[in-house]
């Protein structure tokens, strides 16, 4: 859609959360991650396992980001880039789909799960 300045000013707010996710991350700040979070999302694996593990690098390129409901809602696609110590984190250069909610103290992450790509079959050919 057209860049509007409430638009560019969400996206920049997304942005800011997604920098406090790294920072908390190689902080190992269980609580500082937890705030980043909707208040109704659970993740699907534990926050306290993933800073328990010594993260070199935490990145989320921000690939798509769309609003919805009046802009109140975005939902995207993140490429993650992880490194441990010892090698790439579980889930390095993938794609997640993720979705994010505007509370009244700012934007939180609502939604991460790993991201397929479906890709239709290319026409048959003919003889």
């Amino acid at each position: 859609g057209e860049l509007s300045r409430p638009s560019l000013r969400a996206r920049w707010e997304i942005l800011d959360l997604l920098a406090e996710q790294y920072r908390a991350l190689l902080l190992a700040d269980a609580e500082g991650y937890h705030r980043t979070l909707s208040a109704e999302y659970r993740l699907p694996f534990v926050p306290e396992a993933l800073l328990r593990q010594p993260i070199t690098d935490y990145q989320q390129e921000l690939v798509r980001l769309d609003f919805a409901g009046g802009g109140q809602r975005a939902e995207g696609l993140i490429l993650l880039h992880a490194q441990l110590a010892d090698g790439p984190l579980p889930g390095n250069g993938r794609l997640f789909a993720v979705s994010f909610e505007r509370e009244a103290d700012g934007w939180r992450l609502s939604h991460l799960t790993p991201y397929t790509m479906a890709l239709a079959p290319p026409p048959a050919a003919e003889e």
